[in-house]
């Protein structure tokens, strides 16, 4: 359910900046993305709304909180050497989850389904939670088991997920106590930083070669803006 609605509004919400991005080309209908943006529309809804479903992964982590161990406050400035180390950034993700586990638990208790109600935008939220370090504990399983030539590379998608579900979720961050208010600036330094090292100037683009792995045969690409649109 977590995964499903992570994946169709990460979908719905890359595609708008593509085509944002790509300006007047984004609009053109053979370059594609308002056809592929009109068709993942739906997926929010179809075969389950995605509120509703991440409405259900909380209901299960809410039934199995009583049985959870305390987690403890892990904190790091963002400009820490050890900030974006695997273990520290998965116990952020933990500890977020755990709080609002918490949080809603406490409610709920004292005010039984009137506490649930009042709290669903906090439920939301949990089910992002629970998506989000689940992806990220899987993430850094392969990263590890990865071939060590492409290591450093999936390292650093890893860290460029992190750091933007951190900033997209800042505010809760800083609620339950990861993050101080003033490290909002340190995270988005280090987003784009890593955003920037992926472009090597010496080997050419690494986000290229990353895309090129993906193996997708020209037929898959075909639209203008693919190639080099201008000579078409």
């Amino acid at each position: 359910s977590g995964l499903k609605s992570a994946a169709t509004w990460s979908r719905v919400e890359t595609l708008q900046i593509c085509r944002e991005c790509c300006g007047g080309q984004g609009f053109l209908a053979k370059n594609r993305i308002g056809t592929y943006k009109t068709d993942c529309d739906v997926d929010v809804t179809f075969e389950g709304d995605n509120t509703v479903l991440m409405q259900q992964v909380a209901k299960y982590l809410l039934d199995q909180a009583s049985s959870r161990k305390e987690i403890p406050l892990p904190k790091r400035s963002p400009r820490d050497k050890d900030f974006l180390s695997p273990d520290h950034l998965l116990a952020l993700f933990e500890y977020r989850e755990w709080q609002l586990t918490s949080a809603i638990s406490k409610d709920m208790k004292e005010k039984g389904q009137d506490g649930y109600d009042a709290n669903l935008d906090k439920v939301v939220r949990l089910g992002w939670a629970y998506t989000e370090r689940m992806c990220l504990e899987l993430f850094s399983q392969k990263v590890n088991s990865a071939d060590h030539r492409i290591q450093p590379v999936l390292a650093t998608l890893m860290k460029i997920f992190a750091l933007s579900r951190i900033e997209k979720d800042l505010g809760t961050f800083v609620v339950v106590g990861t993050l101080g208010s003033k490290c909002a600036e340190g995270v988005r330094e280090q987003l784009i930083s890593h955003c920037n090292g992926l472009v090597d100037a010496e080997d050419g683009s690494i986000l290229l070669q990353v895309c090129d792995a993906f193996g997708l045969p020209d037929h898959v690409l075909h639209a203008p803006i693919a190639f080099n649109w201008s000579k078409l």
